[in-house]
């Protein structure tokens, strides 16, 4: 007698909802999280609130990074590995993935507290803004690094 998935045999309606419903939940308390702290940084100030709004493209770059192309990518390839039965490889490649996002999060958190305005200068900001509010965008990025 042999078992049978159920990601082959169940109703596709009922499986698709089940298999997005993390993703879409996870989704849903990024974006709360995100106004939540758009919130919180506007009731410091302008000044704070376009720090803020430096921050976000870098911010972004690292979400998305993480989440879309290493974080599919490897999910995808562990995925292989364990349908072709080779737990071991899984194990070692989700290690190594591990490992990479530490040094990825370490290369944007330094990349971010350089004293080199040069991306924030791309955006056309002013000099008082850049002295005022470079702190505040090495915080947040830093923290996004981490957490990210």
């Amino acid at each position: 007698m042999t078992q049978s998935s159920p990601l082959l045999t169940a109703p596709i309606g009922r499986t698709i909802i089940r298999l997005a419903a993390p993703n879409m939940l996870s989704m849903v308390v990024t974006m709360a999280t995100l106004m939540a702290e758009a919130w919180y940084v506007g009731q410091l100030g302008t000044e704070a609130l376009a720090g803020l709004a430096l921050g976000f493209p870098m911010m972004m770059l690292v979400m998305m990074l993480s989440a879309g192309s290493f974080g599919g990518t490897i999910t995808g390839a562990v995925a292989r590995l364990l349908g072709a039965g080779d737990r071991k490889g899984a194990e070692a490649l989700a290690h190594h993935a591990v490992l990479m996002m530490l040094l990825l999060a370490g290369l944007c958190s330094q990349s971010s507290s350089l004293e080199d305005v040069g991306f924030t200068a791309c955006l056309a900001v002013a000099d008082w803004c850049l002295n005022r509010l470079w702190p505040i965008q090495i915080c947040f990025l830093q923290a996004v690094s981490v957490c990210g």
